[in-house]
């Protein structure tokens, strides 16, 4: 693009590449001046060394910067933390753009950011930007600061609430990339995401699948109805989720969200429609009796729909019974694996926010985290447990009683039903010399001395003696 004659019209894949390059800036430079990273000069090369005039470090962010990109990261807790980035070279850098001179001004260039939906501010040139926001242009620190100190204290305030950056991550990752599927065992977050997301979206539906999804409810068919007139039943085309949801996005970001995707039979809920999703150029569609508009009922989504729409399908992969994902949904999404937190996660949460107990429960998490440990040895990834048991274990930090409950109705059966789908009878023991001390509580199989050994046979939970 150094060719260019003037600044294009930004693409949605140019702003892709734009917030792509923020996450890299967020990721090595927050704190720092960008000359001062190596890996930054190995990426963009000359654009850091000074050796064009008209490009030069020092251009990088400083007090005389008038326009600034900007982004807004949302916690749980309420609390929000802004981010800048400076305007032209966010967007130089992104699309390899060299020339700084007339007519690439940032006046000109602001033009082709308001044509998208990437926020930007205008401060005024006499403003004093690190003094008066208390942030360096990143958003990451007070200018007062020492840098030694920035970093522990961004790491530390990246954790606040009950979400880790794990989070902020994935939330990254959707933004960006559109088509994300969260897969993990039931309990590590895959949910609670939608949460902590679904406010940066003008528009938001969750669903859950489930063996009876079809496809007229997800893209339209033919439902009852009453004649607005007549009052009589009848039966018309309806659109359906995806259609509902495709029209909001003339309107600006959307997000239809679908928990527990593959235990419906995705490619037939999805049906023909599937051509239109993780494609740039999609093409026209003919799709009768769905409820769209104009005899020849075709769909053809614009540049505006398709940089609009985000979609994300959670996925238990512990669940035994579901259906597979077929490669033609696998090529369109990404893919994000979950993992249950740790103690060391567990504890740095708890020192940002005093509503979680965890080292109160310390043992109980040892106890969790051996038996995890046990199940993925023996069994594989998908046979562990999610931290979501902890989080509700650390409200109880001070009632025995509670925890013993969760540990018997709640973990423990969990384990059991596991054990039973893959017949693994003799972890029984070492399950046994896991829990027995911490929770006073074992399994007992219901076949003793080769006795019951049929369908019937069972895992009980009881106390120890």
């Amino acid at each position: 693009m150094s060719t260019l004659e003037r600044y294009p019209d930004l693409s949605a894949a140019d702003v892709e590449k734009i917030q792509e390059a923020m996450d890299f800036f967020d990721e090595h430079i927050r704190g720092f001046r960008a000359k001062e990273v190596e890996i930054i000069k190995e990426r963009y090369g000359d654009g850091f060394q000074g050796k064009d005039k008209d490009y030069t470090p020092e251009k990088w962010p400083s007090k005389v910067t008038t326009y600034l990109l900007k982004r807004n990261f949302e916690h749980d807790n309420g609390d929000s933390r802004i981010r800048y980035y400076p305007l032209k070279y966010t967007v130089h850098l992104a699309l390899g753009i060299k020339n700084w001179k007339n007519p690439f001004t940032s006046g000109a260039l602001i033009i082709k950011i308001k044509q998208t939906n990437i926020e930007w501010i205008h401060k005024k040139k006499d403003e004093d930007w690190l003094e008066d926001k208390s942030v360096d242009i990143w958003g990451g620190f007070s200018s007062n600061e020492k840098q030694g100190e920035t970093i522990a204290s961004n790491k530390a305030s990246s954790i606040k609430s009950n979400v880790d950056p794990l989070i902020e991550a994935i939330m990254n990752v959707i933004l960006r990339r559109k088509l994300v599927i969260l897969e993990g065992v039931p309990g590590t977050g895959k949910t609670h995401v939608f949460d902590s997301i679904k406010g940066k979206f003008r528009h938001a539906t969750f669903l859950t699948f489930h063996p009876s999804s079809d496809y007229s409810t997800f893209v339209g068919g033919i439902r009852p109805g009453k004649n607005e007139v007549t009052k009589k039943l009848e039966f018309n085309p309806t659109k359906g989720h995806l259609l509902n949801i495709l029209d909001k996005a003339k309107e600006g970001k959307v997000i239809i969200w679908i928990d527990e995707l593959n235990r419906a039979n995705v490619p037939r809920v999805f049906g023909d429609l599937i051509s239109l999703i993780g494609n740039k150029n999609p093409p026209e569609i003919h799709i009768p009796n769905v409820g769209l508009e104009g005899a020849e009922q075709k769909i053809k989504l614009t540049q505006e729909q398709i940089g609009n729409l985000h979609i994300v399908g959670t996925m238990n992969t512990s669940d035994r019974s579901v259906t597979p994902l077929d490669a033609a949904m696998r090529r369109r999404f990404n893919f994000i694996r979950l993992h249950p937190m740790t103690k060391s996660d567990l504890f740095a949460i708890e020192s940002s926010n005093s509503e979680f107990t965890f080292k109160a429960i310390e043992e109980d998490i040892n106890c969790f985290e051996a038996l995890n440990h046990l199940l993925n040895e023996n069994m594989g990834s998908d046979a562990i447990m999610g931290h979501s048991y902890l989080f509700e274990m650390s409200k109880y930090a001070n009632e025995d009683s509670k925890r013993k409950l969760l540990w018997k109705y709640s973990i423990l059966p969990n384990i059991i039903d596991t054990l039973l789908i893959s017949q693994n009878f003799e972890l029984i023991k070492e399950i046994n010399h896991v829990i027995g001390k911490n929770t006073g509580l074992k399994l007992v199989d219901s076949a003793k001395g080769g006795f019951g050994e049929g369908l019937g046979r069972m895992i009980l939970v009881e106390g120890v003696e």
